[in-house]
C-alpha cells in the first residue's frame, strides 16, 4: 500500500476547525427486506429485516484505502434532502436551489421525477433516544440485534439511559431506495403505521392522567425521520400530518419532533419541572424492564429515582472516580490474558464463552499461538466483565455463569418489541425467548439483592458469597430501595434497567472502535506510537504485559486516539433526547415560536446532523482525525465534538460519559498494545455493514478474527 494513501488523512496539518472535504455522493446498496406488521389494539409493531449486500463494483471502503472505488454519480446532491427540506424548515417548496443559501433554507424542485431525489446512505437505521430512568437526560444510540428492532434503545455508562428509537422503521429506508415497484410496499407499511399513530392519538392532546409514554411515539420518531431524508414521492407523506411550521413536525397531537432546531441545548437546559425525565423512566421500568411500581409508590417514584442515581453520579461520573474505578478492573490484566488458546469451555476466560473460538497453532508448538473467534462476541463480553465486577462484584458475574447470554438475548429480542408495547404472549419463538431471559436476570439481581441486604444486616450470607468487593454505588442503591419500602423481590426488576444501562452499548462500542482501527490503513500503527508513551511494559519470553497505564492520559495526551473514538460514535450511534412537556412552553425557531402545550412529548433526533455531508463530509467514510483541532490558547492539537451530540443536549446529558469514553479508550488502547488481527485467510479487512439495534450497530453477519500475540520484533517496550 503506498505512503500517501495510508497518510492522507492521518497526518494532514490540523487545522483550528474542524476539516472540510468536498462532499461526493455514496451509491445505494441493494437490500432485502423483511417486514411483520402486528397490531395490538391501536399499537402497531412493524419489525422489519434490512440485509446489505455488497456491491461487486463497490467493495467496502475506507479513508486511505486505494481500492476504493468511485461511486456512480448521484442525481442530486446528497447534501440537500429533497423537498423534505421545506417540510423541516418551515420553508415552502420552490423550484430552485441556490448554493449560496444557509443549509435550513435549501430546498429542492417541488415537481420530481422518478428517482430524482436521492438521500444520504447510512449504514442503518434510524434511532431515537431518551433519558436515564433514573433522572439523566438524553443520550446516543444506534442498532443492535440479530433481528433489526421496532425501537431501539441506548445507554450511557453506569447510568440506566434508555434511547427509544424505531429500527423497524429501516424497511421504510430500504424501500425508498429501490426502483419504484418497491414503493408500494412502503406506501402501504407507512399508511398503516400514519393511521394507527393518527386514530390513537385523535382527542389525545389534552394531558392525560397518565403520563406513560405513548407506544406510537417510538414508531413514529423512526417512521418521520426515516421519510422526511427518503426520496421521491415517499418524502411527501408527512406533509398530509404536519401540525407545525419551521423545525416542528409530527403525525400525532401529542408528540412534536424538533429537527435541527436552533438553540435546541438552550430549550434542553429547561428544568425538569417543565421538560421532565420521569414520565418516561416510569414507562421504561413498566414497559421494558418488567419493574413494579405499584400506585401508592408512583408520587414517590421521581424522588426514589434521585435517591438512586446519586450514588452512581458520585462512584462514576467525576473524572476522579471514572478513573479509580477502572484503575481496579485491571484492565491491563484481563486484556493481557485475554484468551486462553483452548476451545474447552471449562477452560475459557468468561468472555471467551460466546466467542465460538478455534484454536489454531498452541503455545509451544514452534508457530505463533492464533485463534479464530468472533470478534464481536468476545469484545462485548470482555467489556461487560470489565465493567460488572465494578458495581455488582466478581461473585455476582462467576454465581451467574448465563448472566451474559440471558442478557444479550433481552437485549436482542425482547426489547425491541417490548418498548413498542407488544404483549407478552406474541407467539414469536426469539422473543419468548428474550422474555425468558429477563425473568431469569431479574433472579439473578433479586438473589444478588437478597445476600447485600444480609450482609448490610450482619446476617449470614447465602452460599457464603463474598461480597468484599461489592461497590459503595450498589450499597447506597440498596438502601434507597430500603427506605421507599421496595421489597427485595422486586428491587431486582427494578434494578434491570441500571444492569442494562451499564452494558448495553458501551460493550457493542468496544467492538466498532477497535474493528475501524485495525481497518482504517495506516490508523493502527499511529495510535500504537501514540498510547506508547501513555505505557509501561515488560516481556517474560513471548509474553508481553503491560505493567502501569496512564488513564488520565489516553485521553488528554492522545488526540488521534480520542478523534477515532468520536468517529466511532458517529458511525455508529444515532441519538435522539425524547422529553416530557410537564408545563406549557414557547418554544423560538427563528421567525416561528411554536406553542406546546402540558402533556405533549418532545423529541430531538441529535442523530440527523452526524451524516450530513455539509457538516461532515463524506459522512459514509471513516475519518479517524475528522475531530481534530489546534487549540488557540495552547496550540496543542486537540480532538473536539464539534456538532456531535453523542451525549443528549442540556440538563439531561449522559452524566457517564466519563466513565464511557475512559472505558473504551483503555481497552482499545491496551488491546492495540498486546495483540496483533487480521481477518481469516488475511487479506484487508472489509467493515461489514450493519443491521439495527437497541442502541448500537450490529455487523450484518459474524466478524470473524484471527488474534495472536503481537509481535514486537521492530518494537522496544518501555521498562519501569
Amino acid at each position: 500500500m503506498s505512503q500517501p494513501n495510508e497518510w492522507r488523512l492521518l497526518h494532514r496539518a490540523p487545522s483550528p476547525t474542524v476539516s472540510r472535504r468536498a462532499a461526493r455522493p455514496v451509491g445505494g446498496r441493494d437490500a432485502t427486506q423483511v417486514a411483520s406488521i402486528v397490531t395490538d389494539g391501536a399499537t402497531a409493531v412493524i419489525s422489519a429485516r434490512a440485509q446489505d449486500t455488497k456491491d461487486g463494483n463497490q467493495p467496502a471502503r475506507l479513508v486511505g484505502d486505494p481500492r476504493m472505488t468511485a461511486p456512480p454519480p448521484s442525481p442530486v446532491c446528497p447534501e440537500h434532502d429533497g423537498p423534505a427540506a421545506s417540510l423541516l424548515h418551515g420553508a415552502p417548496v420552490r423550484p430552485s436551489l441556490r448554493e449560496d443559501e444557509p443549509r435550513d433554507q435549501r430546498v429542492l424542485n417541488a415537481t420530481p421525477s422518478a428517482g430524482q431525489f436521492d438521500c444520504t446512505n447510512k449504514t442503518g437505521e434510524f434511532s431515537v433516544g431518551s433519558e436515564d430512568l433514573f433522572h439523566s437526560g438524553s443520550i446516543p444510540g444506534h442498532r443492535k440485534g440479530s433481528k433489526p428492532a421496532a425501537v431501539r434503545t441506548l445507554h450511557r455508562c453506569g447510568r440506566t439511559m434508555p434511547q427509544e428509537a424505531s429500527s423497524a422503521t429501516g424497511i421504510l429506508r430500504q424501500a425508498a431506495e429501490q426502483p419504484p415497484s418497491s414503493h408500494a410496499l412502503l406506501i402501504v407499511a407507512a399508511a398503516v403505521v400514519l393511521w394507527l399513530c393518527w386514530s390513537h392519538s385523535r382527542g389525545s392532546h389534552e394531558p392525560k392522567a397518565s403520563q406513560l409514554m405513548p407506544a406510537y411515539v417510538p414508531l413514529e420518531i423512526g417512521l418521520s425521520t426515516i421519510l422526511l431524508q427518503c426520496k421521491g414521492l415517499v418524502s411527501y407523506l408527512p406533509f398530509a400530518l404536519r401540525r407545525r411550521t419551521g423545525s416542528l413536525f409530527g403525525i400525532t397531537r401529542r408528540h412534536q419532533i424538533l429537527y435541527n432546531l436552533p438553540g435546541v441545548d438552550k430549550l434542553f437546559a429547561t428544568g425538569h419541572r417543565t421538560l421532565d425525565t420521569n414520565p418516561l423512566g416510569l414507562s421504561m421500568v413498566l414497559r421494558v424492564f418488567g419493574g413494579l411500581v405499584p400506585p401508592e409508590l408512583r408520587p414517590n417514584f421521581p424522588a426514589m429515582c434521585k435517591k438512586l442515581s446519586t450514588p452512581v453520579e458520585k462512584g462514576f461520573v467525576n473524572d476522579e472516580a471514572a478513573t479509580a474505578a477502572l484503575a481496579r478492573a485491571d484492565v491491563p490484566g484481563k486484556v493481557g490474558d485475554l484468551l486462553s488458546f483452548s476451545e474447552e469451555p471449562a477452560s475459557q476466560r468468561h468472555w471467551e464463552r460466546a466467542a465460538k473460538i478455534t484454536v489454531m497453532a498452541q503455545p509451544g508448538t514452534g508457530r505463533s499461538a492464533a485463534v479464530e473467534l468472533d470478534l464481536e462476541n468476545l469484545l462485548r463480553d470482555l467489556g461487560a466483565c470489565i465493567s460488572i465486577p465494578q458495581l455488582y462484584g466478581q461473585d455476582f458475574l462467576d454465581r451467574n455463569p448465563t448472566l451474559l447470554d440471558d442478557f444479550w438475548k433481552f437485549d436482542n429480542h425482547a426489547f425491541p418489541l417490548l418498548v413498542a408495547g407488544a404483549p407478552k404472549w406474541i407467539p414469536i419463538k426469539s422473543f419468548k425467548e428474550g422474555v425468558a431471559a429477563r425473568d431469569r436476570l431479574h433472579l439473578a439481581l433479586g438473589g444478588f439483592f437478597r445476600r447485600l441486604d444480609q450482609l448490610m444486616n450482619n446476617e449470614s450470607v447465602d452460599f457464603d458469597a463474598d461480597m468484599s468487593d461489592v461497590s459503595v454505588v450498589a450499597k447506597e442503591r440498596n438502601a434507597a430501595f430500603k427506605e421507599f419500602g421496595v421489597p427485595i423481590e422486586n428491587r431486582g426488576k427494578l434494578e434491570t434497567g441500571t444492569f442494562w444501562g451499564q452494558n448495553a452499548n458501551t460493550q457493542p462500542l468496544v467492538f466498532w472502535f477497535i474493528l475501524y482501527i485495525y481497518a482504517t490503513p495506516g490508523l493502527l500503527e499511529a495510535l500504537r506510537s501514540e498510547v506508547e508513551p501513555c505505557m509501561a511494559v515488560t516481556r517474560d519470553g513471548a509474553i508481553t504485559q503491560i505493567t502501569r497505564v496512564d488513564i488520565s492520559a489516553l485521553g488528554r495526551e492522545c488526540p488521534l486516539l480520542k478523534s477515532a473514538m468520536f468517529e466511532t460514535f458517529r458511525m455508529v450511534n444515532e441519538p435522539t433526547s425524547i422529553r416530557y412537556v410537564a408545563r406549557a412552553l414557547l418554544v423560538p425557531d427563528g421567525e416561528h415560536q411554536h406553542h406546546l402545550e402540558a402533556g405533549t412529548w418532545i423529541s430531538v433526533p441529535h442523530a440527523g446532523i452526524q451524516h450530513e455531508p455539509s457538516i461532515f463530509p463524506e459522512p459514509d467514510q471513516f475519518i479517524p482525525d475528522r475531530f481534530l483541532e489546534v487549540d488557540e490558547r495552547s496550540g496543542k492539537t486537540v480532538a473536539r465534538y464539534g456538532r456531535l451530540r453523542p451525549w443528549g443536549a442540556g440538563v439531561g446529558i449522559c452524566k457517564g460519559r466519563t466513565f464511557a469514553e475512559k472505558e473504551i479508550l483503555l481497552i482499545a488502547s491496551c488491546f492495540i498494545t498486546l495483540w496483533d488481527m487480521e481477518p481469516p485467510g488475511g487479506g484487508p479487512w472489509q467493515v461489514p455493514g450493519s443491521v439495527p439495534g437497541t442502541g448500537v450497530a450490529r455487523p450484518n453477519g459474524a466478524v470473524r478474527a484471527v488474534l495472536k500475540r503481537r509481535s514486537h520484533a521492530s518494537w522496544r517496550p518501555d521498562v519501569e
